[in-house]
């Protein structure tokens, strides 16, 4: 039996955590590593490999392609699907990492203020990038305080990676 264990938000703001190797105050309901970054677990007693932390990239929308894989099913060839399977990683294998993921962060729909409002973005492992056009390195700037407006060559390229991503799945 597979058992995953994911959390859909991070931690209260009164909680603080290491991440990084700093200490990070939690940000439940704010669109930043604090409050979306969560661990997923695996556990597959004989299959899944043990004591094995995995930094690939997975988002909700990798579970049903794992869980089809698992069965032995292919996706149905007449719909769309974003995810990608991470069953070769949940195994110890290398698997075929994201690229990117995209957020679509919502938590008080229709209430508007503060920092309780829709944003949509797509990150890889070190770039944020929001439909607003904020650009964040999160590896240095993991709170997001400081949006990258000098147009350095390695932020220019993050931007051309991830735009295409916000305009395709832009609803």
């Amino acid at each position: 039996t597979l058992i995953l264990f994911f959390g859909d938000n991070g931690s209260p703001r009164q909680v603080t955590s290491r991440c990084n190797g700093q200490e990070i105050q939690g940000g439940k309901g704010l669109p930043t590593d604090a409050g979306t970054l969560v661990p997923l677990i695996a556990n597959w007693t004989g299959t899944a490999a043990e004591g094995i932390a995995c930094d690939d990239l997975v988002d909700c929308s990798d579970f049903l392609p794992t869980i089809f894989e698992l069965a032995g099913e292919s996706l149905p060839e007449d719909d769309i699907f974003d995810g990608q399977s991470f069953l070769p990683q949940i195994r110890g294998e290398a698997g075929t990492p994201r690229e990117w993921i995209f957020g679509h962060h919502d938590p008080l729909p229709g209430h508007g203020k503060d920092n309780y409002h829709l944003q949509r973005w797509a990150q890889d492992k070190r770039w944020k990038l929001y439909e607003t056009g904020d650009l964040f390195d999160v590896q240095a700037d993991v709170l997001e305080q400081n949006p990258i407006t000098n147009g350095a060559p390695e932020a220019e390229a993050a931007r051309q990676k991830l735009q295409p991503v916000i305009d395709r799945m832009h609803i």
